[in-house]
């Protein structure tokens, strides 16, 4: 199922904050789309689908960096959740409220010395 292969994807990719550790990556700005769609209240109403609160704090966690992001959810009727709002109305999410992600610290690299590359002209 869909919430299978995202629990899947979820637990591949979001070692960190974002798919990247704690720095944003364009898979990001791929996979957020797609999910703050997937967890809209209408989306549940019609097919049944919830997410994990893990997705919705990677969702919110987002949000909150760019903020750009904003255009996901008011772009005066035409952003996803308005669109998807405008679809069920009278649908309300099961639960509005999750359980927040804590994240590993990851770990520091210290350099391993000087360098070498033999084969390539300098330029």
């Amino acid at each position: 199922t869909y919430t299978e292969k995202l629990d899947t994807w979820v637990a591949h990719f979001l070692k960190g904050k974002f798919v990247g550790g704690n720095e944003l990556t364009i898979a990001d700005f791929k996979a957020v789309p797609l999910l703050i769609a997937a967890m809209q209240p209408a989306v549940e109403a019609k097919i049944g689908l919830t997410v994990s609160d893990r997705v919705k704090q990677y969702v919110k966690d987002f949000c909150d960096v760019v903020p750009s992001s904003s255009m996901l959810s008011q772009a005066n009727g035409y952003s996803i959740v308005e669109y998807l709002a405008s679809k069920a109305p009278d649908a309300k999410a099961t639960a509005t409220e999750y359980k927040t992600a804590e994240y590993a610290v990851a770990p520091k690299l210290e350099s391993a010395g000087k360098i070498q590359v033999f084969g390539m002209p300098v330029s």
